[in-house]
């Protein structure tokens, strides 16, 4: 636990004591006092002082909190009014336990007894937490963070009690250059091609998730016939309270500062949009994650210079992280975003608001509502609704494909693509009194799914009526075996994640437990399926390259 920063003063009634424990969760804040002895506890902090004279309770305690600064205020009444309290400003010897603390005595062994007695000591244990007055003195090299660039050193501070905060690690002792760096590694690590394969041929899912009514759809296509976005949203008595909480500030910003903290904004409100898609409104013990996880600003305290890469960015998360890895999905969330910038500064307000509650109900990630949240919730109050709108029609003409994101899905696509068709042309097409058979093996089902995937012309081109001489056929025989035995340069994440039979399990058991046709009769020919699957699969990804 961390020990805070604090003052102590007294006048004839009260000793007055000021605690400075920023990044804190204030609802969960505690505190006791009696006699000589004070405590107080919110996460992350921890305070014990042996007062040098007597305080009590008697209703005129009192105990406040400021925001903006971060300090709790506590006045706590004297046991005997005008008493004068001496050695307030002693600091270690207020946080020194009261009692003395010696070495445990010699122990006494047993050497023979036949008769185990109890302990009859029942002196209450001292549990005493080592306090270690704070100071800020930490050296930092690298760039500030948090709203407006505005911090640092708070990682440092609270990383080794709240882990979990961000993913990078010392972010105070790095540069932003090294923090893109870094994520950029983490995501390409984390990306898995199978889990996306298997999101992209088992829909159903999917498409349940692109078809639920967002609660912004609806204001926005009503926005059309107000024409006035801030008349339609209106603010419920639990948000008139929530704003009333957020400290009274007043930014001086920038003009280049103003447009990362919009650029920002974006990636926030794509990391809520997917939250609120995804669990059809309904929030989830997991929302706090899934917001924090996608936003790279949250989670690498980015800093983002244009709006591509913001889209590049939330995307590319987008397809490594959550459950749900779609292209199609993450190009709805785009649009979603854009739609709820378009409804205006009173509805973007009452999203953040949302994110503030959902982040404020997690152990350790209330700390960034401190660090950019309740900061965005009270400027965004003073920008105009018309520069969110102009910042939704250029995310709109932002243009985005699937090689912007560097994560070779073209190519790992266009592979499978490739394998499913040599696969589809090598089985005999199985009579009507077949058909159970033919639900059975799992390479039919997966043609199936080529209608989905657009593969139908593909397929009618291999059915023309001018058919090649056989001579014709060996040389292109010829010509494919080359092709296969010179293509070195194939870069080894496609090969590495192809050439494994588990993707093609994966890839094949996606599909059959969609339909429910599996018949364990056939196991055996499943996994011959499954290897030759993962052959043509590899020479294919080997062909495209």
């Amino acid at each position: 636990m961390l020990t805070p920063r604090f003052e102590l003063t007294q006048n004839p009634q009260f000793v007055i004591l000021v605690i400075h424990a920023p990044y804190t969760k204030v609802t969960d804040a505690e505190l006791f006092f009696h006699g000589n002895d004070f405590k107080f506890f919110s996460k992350p902090y921890f305070l014990r002082l042996t007062l040098p004279g007597e305080v009590k309770e008697n209703g005129n305690e009192k105990a406040t909190y400021d925001a903006e600064k971060g300090t709790f205020t506590i006045k706590m009444p004297k046991m005997s009014p005008g008493e004068v309290f001496e050695g307030l400003d002693m600091i270690t010897k207020l946080l020194t336990p009261s009692g003395k603390i010696s070495a445990a005595s010699p122990v006494i062994e047993v050497l023979d007894s036949t008769e185990l007695k109890e302990d009859k000591d029942d002196d209450e244990f001292d549990w005493q937490i080592e306090q270690i007055p704070w100071s800020d003195d930490s050296t930092i090299c690298g760039e500030k963070y948090g709203f407006a660039n505005e911090r640092y050193g708070v990682c440092t501070r609270l990383q080794e009690e709240l882990p979990d905060l961000v993913d990078i690690k010392n972010p105070d002792h790095k540069s932003i250059e090294e923090r893109r760096k870094e994520r950029i590694n983490a995501e390409t690590a984390q990306f898995s091609d199978d889990h996306y394969l298997a999101d992209m041929y088992q829909t159903e899912l999917i498409q349940e998730v692109l078809e639920f009514q967002a609660p912004w759809e609806k204001l926005y296509y009503n926005l059309g016939n107000s024409g006035n976005a801030d008349e339609l949203v209106s603010f419920t008595e639990a948000e008139r309270e929530q704003m009333k909480k957020l400290p009274k500030k007043e930014y001086l910003l920038n003009k280049a500062t103003k447009q990362t903290l919009f650029l920002g904004l974006v990636d926030i409100l794509y990391a809520y949009a997917y939250d609120v898609r995804t669990t059809e409104g309904e929030q989830t013990v997991e929302s706090s994650w899934t917001i924090s996880k996608l936003s790279a600003t949250l989670s690498w305290l980015e800093v983002f210079t244009s709006l591509k890469s913001v889209t590049i960015t939330t995307v590319r998360r987008s397809l490594c992280y959550p459950l749900l890895r779609n292209w199609n999905l993450a190009m709805k969330l785009i649009k979603d975003t854009q739609q709820i910038l378009s409804l205006g500064r009173n509805f973007v307000l009452k999203c953040l608001l949302k994110i503030h509650d959902t982040l404020n109900d997690s152990d350790s990630r209330y700390v960034l509502n401190d660090l950019y949240i309740t900061d965005y919730c009270v400027w965004v109050q003073n920008v105009k609704s018309k520069n969110f709108m102009s910042l939704a029609k250029a995310l709109e003409k932002v243009e985005i494909n699937k090689g912007d994101v560097n994560l070779d899905l073209e190519e790992l696509e266009a592979a499978a693509r490739l394998t499913l068709l040599e696969k589809e042309e090598n089985v005999d097409i199985p009579t009507t009194d077949t058909s159970e058979s033919c639900k059975s093996n799992s390479v039919a089902l997966v043609g199936e799914q080529l209608d989905n995937l657009k593969l139908s012309e593909t397929l009618s081109v291999t059915e023309e009526p001018s058919k090649k001489s056989s001579d014709q056929s060996d040389e292109d025989s010829a010509t494919d075996s080359d092709d296969s035995s010179g293509s070195i340069g194939t870069s080894t994440s496609c090969s590495s994640c192809i050439s494994s039979s588990s993707n093609s399990d994966v890839y094949s058991s996606a599909v059959s437990d969609d339909e429910g046709l599996s018949d364990s009769n056939d196991d055996s020919s499943d996994s011959e399926d499954s290897n030759e699957n993962s052959s043509l699969l590899q020479k294919n990804c080997e062909r495209k390259r």
